[in-house]
């Protein structure tokens, strides 16, 4: 197995430790669990995080950055995991924390955290093109210090090919926008409870439901989607953390087990991974099943294996990734943990 790793590197913030490299390709033997890294691109300043292009094996990395445009970043990723640098574009704003591509439609979008903008860019042969989108978001919310203004931190297609959806924590709003007409304002899909602040949502693989995951109050909330107009509802709030937690806790990552069983989110600060069950696949009915300890610090980016036997945890501040194993049938954690992956200041991790 195969995955990317991207890191913070130097971040300007000195709450952060920032010791990445860059872009990490490891490889996974199974069957002895180790790990080695087969190649490093250290030429980027903090690619928080990755899109992967399976079909054309390209890699896309976004470079956070808060006193600059920051980039993107394109790659190609041969049959050994070996990474050739592409080229880059300028953008997408200050402190860049988000994107995503579209392979089939030859498009790639990037949120930036500090100017809650969103930018759309052809791709060329893989390559970044030239700027098809600019947009800026507007609204506040009630948390002063941290909803002033708009904070895009997420961007990714709905269920319905022709819209994107991007989560901004600042306006407690999950914006969409359809792909045929993105020069129109961006619709609003769903407004969540006043200064619960938005950070990533994922979909039910049916299309039928959303998990919106909150940052600023640390609740997961089901809702549905409707199939022509593509807005939310929400439909029922759960607690990531425990009750006598919340004033401390910041959720970080939201991801859906292959098998569609379960969900899991990532607390920060907290240092644990919560899971709740949806009871069968495409039922809006989760209810908690498990909350554990990362067995690191400041869980960010969580990601399952291919196969639904493991989920990766990156422990950005005890600078590891952790993993545990995972019923690959019925999507309940096991309790079983693998060798431990150090690593510099680990945000985001992608299964290439």
């Amino acid at each position: 197995m195969i995955f990317a790793v991207g890191s913070y590197t130097n971040h300007s913030s000195p709450s952060i430790d920032a010791r990445g490299r860059g872009i990490s390709i490891y490889k996974w033997d199974t069957g002895n669990d180790t790990y080695r890294v087969i190649s490093e691109y250290q030429n980027i300043r903090n690619p928080s995080y990755l899109s992967w292009d399976r079909d054309s094996r390209r890699l896309y990395a976004v470079s956070e950055v808060d006193d600059g445009a920051g980039a993107i970043a394109a790659f190609d990723l041969d049959k050994n995991g070996f990474l050739t640098f592409l080229g880059q574009q300028k953008g997408p704003g200050r402190a860049g924390c988000h994107l995503t591509v579209l392979p089939g439609e030859n498009r790639l979008f990037a949120v930036s955290y500090s100017d809650g903008r969103l930018t759309g860019y052809v791709l060329n042969n893989g390559g970044v093109g030239p700027v098809i989108l600019n947009h800026s978001y507007k609204g506040s919310g009630p948390e002063r210090s941290r909803q002033k203004s708009p904070h895009a931190h997420q961007v990714l297609p709905g269920p319905d090919a022709n819209r994107i959806y991007v989560c901004d924590l600042g306006s407690d709003t999950v914006w969409m926008h359809h792909l045929d007409a993105l020069a129109e304002p961006p619709l609003t899909a769903l407004r969540v409870p006043s200064g619960y602040g938005p950070r990533h949502l994922a979909f039910d693989p049916s299309g039928q439901f959303a998990y919106v995951l909150c940052e600023l109050v640390p609740r997961l909330l089901v809702a549905s989607v409707d199939p022509v107009s593509g807005e939310m509802s929400i439909i029922r709030e759960l607690d990531t953390v425990d009750s006598k937690m919340t004033e401390l806790s910041a959720p970080a990552a939201v991801k859906i087990h292959p098998s569609g069983r379960t969900v899991a989110v990532s607390n920060r600060f907290d240092d644990t991974i919560a899971v709740f069950d949806t009871g069968y696949p495409g039922s809006p009915d989760l209810s908690l099943v498990d909350r554990f300890s990362c067995r690191g610090k400041t869980p960010r980016d969580i990601t399952f294996s291919p196969d639904g036997s493991r989920l990766f945890i990156a422990n950005q501040d005890s600078h590891t990734i952790t993993h545990c194993s995972f019923d690959v049938s019925t999507g309940m954690p096991l309790n079983v943990w693998g060798s431990e992956i150090n690593t510099g200041s680990p945000v985001c991790i992608v299964m290439l």
